[in-house]
């Protein structure tokens, strides 16, 4: 069986921070989840 990797808030937001999305500490974790996947999606494309 797999292990699922559930990041904890603080390490959402602390990821939020550093790609640059503007107040993290009031967004929710489904928020900065799709934040987060936004973020690294259009990366990914651009490269």
């Amino acid at each position: 069986m797999a292990r699922i990797f559930w990041p904890t808030l603080a390490q959402l937001r602390l990821t939020a921070a550093e790609l640059g999305i503007p107040n993290p500490d009031s967004l929710h974790r489904k928020e900065l989840l799709q934040a987060i996947i936004r973020i690294k999606k259009a990366q990914v494309k651009q490269s």
